[in-house]
């Protein structure tokens, strides 16, 4: 049985933010290493109205596929006692879900502004 199909749509969001800036709206970016949180942002424009609308369309498309999923007929089915074992079951199955991004995909940006 090969991968779901909402697999890629599962893991096209990632990738797809991984391009985006880190704030929606324009900022001017912070550092705040030096306080509770150790982290820092640095200043952008924000996304583009075409990013925005990319973003939303891969989220309603997530929905979907979740309430399809959710909502299908084997549920019914699925003696009740049974349904949490049996969705953890499709949840880890192969090709269920994308591979888990890289440690390299996870750095901290090294960059970060004032």
């Amino acid at each position: 049985m090969g991968p779901c199909p909402g697999t890629a749509t599962y893991g096209e969001r990632p990738r797809f933010q991984k391009e985006l800036a880190w704030s929606i709206a324009p900022h001017e970016g912070f550092n705040d290493t030096e306080r509770r949180r150790n982290t820092a942002r640095p200043a952008t424009e924000g996304w583009t109205p075409e990013q925005t609308a990319e973003y939303e369309r891969l989220w309603s498309k997530l929905r979907e596929l979740t309430a399809f999923v959710t909502g299908h007929a084997h549920w019914e089915r699925c003696p009740k006692e049974k349904a949490v074992e049996a969705r953890q079951a499709l949840k880890h199955a192969p090709g269920a879900t994308p591979e888990p991004a890289s440690a390299e995909a996870l750095e901290p940006l090294s960059d970060a502004g004032p």
